[in-house]
């Protein structure tokens, strides 16, 4: 179904399932159910109060806020008005939200829930047009059910071409200014429809959406499977607070999460049954399939038959953890710039483990001859916005998509990530080291849930690091033993330049809000090395493992 547009899929999903549900939005104590009827109504009625505001066709309209019900039809309205649906973190900061507004000249915005409003009011002009969701935290001088009372756009959506630019996207930026990149109707229908057809989506399947749609995964796999698997259903979380209900409420079928949750999720099993504990009673035959079947309630994957990993690398243990509970998640690798879709492994393969599997139908795969992996096909973006320079760079002579990411095959054909261009850095021995692989082993020990390897122009890479919670059942003495006997047998185990000289443990959490993370929770590390490089001048031969006070 992937030759077919996603705006023509919605105009088919509004005639062809009606009364059937779409949304599950929770509303206190009870769930508002949207049916598909329901949502065309109210795309009708924000298309009319966007043409009261004399807003047409090729105007930019963001939308910026936490996942809802409302922010996707908010979303498919402003497309299905033949206008240009821009996502914004609800996270960004001042900088970047005043930067995406003004970069594409935006008309009006839809605001949702936020941690903080006040960014928003200190960026927003009044010439800026404010559209509120439904939502508690904040008033605005456009409500949402002022538009849904009054009187209707009755006209045809608006259908496009196959290059027609639905919306742009702007990547989270571990390092520098944000790229936006064009999203055509094509690009979209090929993700969409690949992602679609090759997890076996229909319509009895379950989304559960809660990673920001301003990332092009979660609008992929929750906005595009209902668009391209018709009957699929999403429900939502309403709060932090209330995650692991809203999860065991929907009981998704399909579960889409990045490394950072998984390795928290395994942290939450093993705080209810130890780890040597769990591992006994999984060896035990006459109790184990009644104890994966407790773990998998517990997290409200009693009925999930897809589990997703993307976003960042994921440790291989984590993945063969979880598959002795019998969740077997795929590891799968993309980009905004290949609309999400590059490779994953699924059907699960317990030998393609550590690997992103095989490429979608759609993406074409290679390794140029430094191994980066370059990819072409019609879900790669074509430009980024009022930016020809950085598009030119970001091609090939004969028209493939640089990465920047590293990769080789191994014997199954599947790709491997084994890092990433930009981050690799030289030490004073003239030999590079590659980050990524050194921090998946760091982040693999029970007490470390983040790391950044750094150390361009040392003699010896080091490492800061983030305790994780297991970390407070533990003195700090016995801290500073488990980590200097970490360092000395992981080191053990690298080849002589990559062996860390040093551990920096951080005083403060990595957040999206001090900017050491992205939205989608990587590292930034020019942040971190920066806020550490005063520290990594300090460091000494007495003392391997300090604390960053």
């Amino acid at each position: 179904m992937n030759d077919v547009l996603p705006l023509s899929a919605l105009r088919h999903n509004f005639k062809h399932l009606a009364v059937k549900p779409a949304f599950y939005q929770p509303d206190g104590a009870r769930q508002r159910i949207w049916t598909w009827e329901e949502v065309e109504k109210a795309v009708r009625s924000l298309i009319g109060g966007l043409h009261d505001l004399g807003l047409g066709k090729g105007d930019a309209v963001a939308i910026y806020g936490k996942n809802s019900a409302e922010w996707i039809i908010a979303d498919w309205a402003v497309m299905l008005a033949g206008m240009v649906s821009i996502p914004i973190y609800p996270t960004a900061n001042e900088e970047t939200l005043a930067f995406i507004i003004e970069r594409t000249k935006c008309k009006a915005v839809f605001i949702g829930k936020l941690d903080d409003h006040q960014v928003g009011q200190r960026v927003f002009s009044s010439s800026l047009a404010q559209i509120v969701l439904p939502c508690d935290s904040i008033d605005g001088p456009i409500a949402w059910k002022d538009w849904m009372a009054q009187k209707s756009f009755t006209g045809e959506f608006f259908k496009g071409a196959a290059d027609s630019v639905i919306s742009i996207m702007y990547t989270s930026g571990s390092t520098g200014t944000p790229k936006g990149v064009e999203l055509t109707q094509s690009a979209y229908a090929s993700a969409c429809g690949d992602t679609a057809r090759w997890l076996n989506v229909n319509q009895s399947d379950r989304l559960f959406s809660y990673l920001p749609l301003a990332h092009i995964a979660e609008r992929v796999v929750t906005e595009g499977m209902m668009i391209y698997a018709p009957g699929a259903v999403t429900y939502f979380s309403e709060s932090l607070e209330t995650f692991i209900d809203d999860l065991k409420a929907a009981k998704p079928t399909v579960f889409f999460s990045v490394p950072r949750l998984w390795a928290k999720f395994l942290a939450s099993i093993y705080h209810t049954v130890p780890k040597k504990k769990l591992s006994s009673l999984l060896n035990d035959p006459s109790v184990n399939q009644s104890i994966k079947r407790k773990v998998k309630c517990s997290l409200g994957f009693e009925e999930t038959r897809v589990w997703v990993s993307a976003a960042a690398p994921i440790a291989r243990e984590i993945i063969e953890e979880f598959e002795a509970l019998d969740i077997y998640i795929s590891e799968a690798w993309g980009m905004t710039e290949v609309t999400g879709a590059g490779c994953i492994n699924y059907p699960f393969k317990s030998s393609m483990i550590g690997t992103i599997g095989k490429p979608f139908t759609d993406a074409q795969v290679r390794l140029s001859q430094d191994n980066e992996i370059q990819v072409k096909g019609r879900n790669v973006f074509e430009r980024y916005h009022l930016n020809p320079e950085v598009t030119a760079e970001s091609f090939t002579d004969d028209g493939w998509f640089k990465t920047k990411d590293r990769g080789e095959w191994d014997e199954q054909g599947a790709l491997k990530i084994v890092g990433r261009l930009k981050d690799e850095f030289k030490t004073t021995t003239g030999k590079y080291i590659i980050p990524s692989p050194i921090e998946a082993m760091m982040c693999n020990h029970d007490i470390i849930e983040l790391a950044c390897v750094m150390g361009s122009n040392r003699p010896q890479p080091f490492a800061a690091v983030v305790l994780s919670d297991t970390a407070s059942l533990l003195d700090k003495d016995a801290i500073k033993r488990e980590l200097e006997r970490f360092l000395q047998n992981m080191n053990e185990s690298l080849e002589n330049h990559q062996k860390l000289s040093h551990i920096l443990v951080a005083s403060e959490p990595w957040t999206i809000e001090n900017n050491m993370l992205t939205p989608t929770m990587k590292i930034r590390r020019f942040e971190i090395e920066a806020r550490y490089k005063e520290a990594a001048s300090a460091l000494n031969d007495q003392q391997k493992v300090l604390w960053c006070e």
